[in-house]
């Protein structure tokens, strides 16, 4: 009787607050949540540290915070990666329903919806020397900016040579590599920026300036007050301990030293004492990175795994291995339980996990010195091109540049030998590493002479079959202070000018990292072009110009969930054009080709300014229009088919097309709209081509 009068009481206590999740919405608010469970969801390609694409996933802060959000909510999040612009436009698109993060500087004057602060963040002034600077001393510098940040300092400081930049990352390199004088940036995002990818040239101050405030929102469409109004109750249930775990793990590294400490759970404090000491494996031959000399660790990596022995308490000891493919043979058979630094491949994930990246590393082209500059490394086709075998960004690079011809090469060395001696026509690896081989032994030889999108991400990897390591040095990771990780880069990265004595050294130095930031300054010229390439290529389709179903998919989707929300008028129209394979038969691919762009270029011409055009397969084209029933779909079609019939396609003649028209509906998925408008297209061919068909869904025929 007691044990259930027990029961009883613990249950009365324990229930509220098992239920309370969702109990601080209303009833409207929890009816918004079921009907609509996918929140479409900006991720920056490169907004350190908050909302950011790296090893195969969004990351950062910001990203985390709302899969807290949306755990709390059980919603679905859905990313969608793109450039920081290309974001900005598809939100105002409506595309997108929360953009992040949004600053309130930028976005106090725009029309949206902002929710209640994440983040209080201070902006600080970059500059390549420790000279203390003031908004006075500021008149006359050129300043670098990125976007987002540009009208509201340029409001501060109306005097200055404002260069604007698509990222901070952009803005923190062209002051590293002398294209500015300073950058005014986010505190926080600076300090993980140069530690991440090495910057290790630039220093940072806070200015006395009460106006360099900022804060973080999530911004929102100004109609979804709703929507609102619950992201803003469900950050009120962040607790102290969930928004601690997210500083430890994203913004610790701007900590001061004294505060950068390790805190254990009393179960991974154990699981240390168990274990004794942990193995680590490594790429013997990757300096400066890391290497193994007299069967010691010495390296980057080497200084980085002294820190976590220090925070951890046990030692890590280096298994010997003479490659980094036996190094992954080790990990494999469990003979080692760490990688220093690694960056996760679907193949290693079997039998790895990956701590948040802490260096982030450009990969290079190197070439013998009488070729030419590539400012486009994808032009390369059919020339014999050096990776290290077993590297992961070898994988990477075979998907992105298929016409590449890659060699695999034992080892770094091997393979700037090849190129020196004209066996292979350029190699690929980190510029840390083969501006470190190359100073030392190829420097009138060979020359970076290009530099790639890729970079390596690299982490710690840790064995996937022990619950507590991946937290364990996730953590010590984080707890790493500013200072230790600038001293790092300082001593393994920057150009030592102390060795003044060593002349020829000193300009075999100078000559190398000259031409990378020759090629930066190149680059800074071309950058946007080649964003703007990069997201083209991905959401258009190659012959004719227009979106390819891949992104027509994306566009469907997000205007079906509108049409649930607001119950506006959606219809399709499928265009085929009329014996298009005659054509190919008789004319060739050539002219089949030109008769498809025409095409494409007509419609174009033809459709209004709301609808989404784009290329569905083969001679298949779709048009998705707006608030836009039967009846308008059936004049627009008919609109298009009057310019097909007054145009001629050169080879060929004039071309005809059928179109199958259906509406969404109540009770409609796309997949029911789709089967209806292809019925339609049929119709259309069946009943002699150049015709426009409708098929109506549940309410009518």
């Amino acid at each position: 009787m007691k044990a259930l009068l027990l029961i009883l009481f613990l249950s009365c206590y324990f229930l509220p607050s098992l239920s309370a999740d969702g109990d601080f919405l209303t009833q409207e608010e929890r009816e918004f949540v079921l009907k609509y469970p996918i929140l479409r969801v900006s991720n920056d390609t490169e907004r350190y540290p908050y909302n950011f694409y790296a090893s195969y996933e969004p990351q950062g802060y910001v990203v985390d915070f709302l899969r807290l959000l949306a755990s709390k909510l059980q919603v679905e999040i859905q990313f969608l990666t793109n450039t920081s612009q290309a974001l900005e436009h598809l939100f105002y698109e409506g595309h997108l329903d929360i953009l992040t993060p949004a600053t309130f500087s930028h976005n106090q004057e725009e029309q949206v919806l902002l929710s209640d602060e994440i983040l209080n963040i201070r902006y600080a002034f970059i500059t390549q020397t420790n000279t203390p600077l003031s908004p006075e001393t500021l008149v006359g510098k050129k300043v670098a900016l990125s976007q987002e940040k540009t009208k509201y300092i340029q409001s501060l400081y109306p005097e200055n040579d404002i260069l604007t930049f698509n990222s901070p990352k952009e803005a923190l390199e062209a002051v590293a590599f002398g294209l500015a004088d300073v950058a005014i940036e986010d505190y926080v995002a600076a300090f993980y920026i140069m530690n991440r990818f090495m910057l290790a040239n630039l220093h940072v101050q806070l200015p006395d300036d009460s106006r360099l405030h900022d804060t973080l929102h999530m911004a929102l469409p100004s109609e979804s007050t709703l929507l609102h109004r619950i992201l803003n109750k469900t950050m009120r249930t962040i607790t102290e301990e969930e928004l601690y775990a997210l500083r430890s793990k994203w913004l610790q590294h701007t900590q001061n030293a004294s505060t950068a400490t390790l805190q254990l759970s009393s179960e991974e404090k154990s699981h240390l004492e168990l274990l004794g000491s942990i193995r680590l494996c490594i790429d013997p031959d990757w300096m400066p990175m890391e290497g193994s000399v007299d069967g010691k660790h010495t390296g980057m990596s080497s200084d980085y795994m002294r820190l976590v022995e220090e925070k951890i308490g046990i030692p890590i000891t280096m298994v010997p291995t003479n490659t980094w493919l036996e190094s992954i043979e080790k990990a494999k058979k469990r003979q080692c339980d760490i990688f220093s630094l690694a960056m996760p491949t679907p193949e290693r994930r079997l039998y790895m996990n990956f701590t948040t990246p802490y260096l982030d590393i450009p990969l290079v082209l190197v070439t013998r010195p009488e070729e030419i500059f590539f400012s486009d490394v994808s032009a390369i086709h059919d020339r014999p091109i050096g990776i290290v075998k077993g590297y992961s960004y070898g994988e990477i690079l075979r998907v992105k540049y298929p016409k590449m011809l890659f060699v695999e090469v034992k080892d770094v060395q091997e393979g700037l030998l090849k190129v020196r001696d004209k066996e292979l026509f350029g190699f690929i690896d980190s510029l840390p590493v083969v501006g470190y081989i190359i100073q030392q032994e190829f420097a009138s030889q060979l020359k970076i002479a290009g530099k790639f999108d890729e970079s390596w991400a690299l982490g710690i990897g840790v064995r996937n079959d022990d619950p507590y390591l991946l937290g364990i040095f996730e953590k010590a990771i984080a707890s790493i202070a500013p200072e230790a990780h600038q001293h790092i880069l300082n001593k393994w990265v920057s150009v030592r000018y102390d060795r003044g004595i060593d002349y020829s050294l000193l300009l075999k130095i100078l000559g190398v990292f000259a031409l990378f930031a020759f090629y930066l300054l190149f680059r800074q010229q071309e950058l946007r072009r080649h964003n703007q390439q990069l997201a083209l290529l991905s959401t258009t389709d190659a012959l004719t110009g227009i979106y390819n179903r891949m992104k027509l998919d994306d566009l469907l989707s997000h205007e079906y969930k509108y049409f649930l929300r607001y119950k506006r008028n959606l219809s399709l129209i499928i265009i085929d054009i009329d014996n298009f394979k005659t054509v190919n038969d008789t004319f060739g691919h050539k002219v089949g080709d030109a008769v498809l762009v025409r095409f494409t270029q007509i419609i174009t011409q033809e459709k209004r300014v709301t609808d989404i055009f784009g290329r569905w397969g083969g001679e298949e084209f779709l048009l998705i229009c707006k608030e836009t029933d039967t009846k308008g779909a059936k004049i627009l079609a008919e609109k298009i088919k009057t310019a097909l019939s007054q145009s001629e396609f050169e080879h060929v003649g004039y071309k005809t097309a059928s179109y199958g028209i259906a509406q969404f509906e109540e009770g409609d998925t796309i997949e029911s709209v789709f089967i209806r408008a292809d019925k339609a297209l049929y119709c259309a061919k069946k009943k002699g081509k150049n015709r426009i068909c409708i098929l109506g869904g549940y309410s009518r025929n």
